[in-house]
């Protein structure tokens, strides 16, 4: 189980007795905080059953390990688009559900293999979103691969 050592995960009062406000971190907290909070409300709101299954706790535990270990596509292109549909106007039909312009922001995508290459202390990865494969490309850094 996810301990609360994430501060977004920390009750109000917490927040304030371990983060100055002044601080540039503690907008950034509480933020977070309150985004997965609305998050959770939303979806509260749309399914008794999520309400009833999922507490607002373990949501954020959830949301904070999908937040930490994704990365971000970018913008989708043009070459996204599925056979039936225009990628502008699936784009802008999830504006007007969400309120999220995917279309400046992009999406986030959990690579576990990119993700473990990213925390290894002296990783020698070089990865990118490629449009058109739809993929994530990793690539050997500048030194290459050690040999075993």
């Amino acid at each position: 189980q996810l301990q609360p050592d994430f501060p977004t995960l920390w009750d109000d009062e917490q927040v304030r007795k371990l983060v100055d406000p002044h601080m540039a971190a503690y907008p950034a907290i509480k933020s977070l905080s309150d985004m997965m909070s609305s998050e959770y409300a939303a979806f509260a709101e749309a399914s008794t059953t999520f309400q009833q299954e999922v507490s607002e706790t373990d949501y954020k535990r959830m949301r904070v390990l999908v937040m930490s270990r994704s990365f971000g596509t970018g913008p989708p292109g043009t070459e996204e688009s599925l056979p039936d549909q225009d990628i502008q106007e699936e784009l802008e039909q999830y504006e007007e559900a969400t309120g999220i312009d995917l279309s400046t922001q992009g999406c986030g995508a959990m690579v576990p293999v990119l993700d473990m290459y990213n925390h290894h202390p002296n990783h020698n990865v070089e990865y990118s979103y490629d449009h058109e494969k739809r993929a994530f490309v990793v690539k050997a850094g500048e030194k290459g691969i050690p040999a075993n």
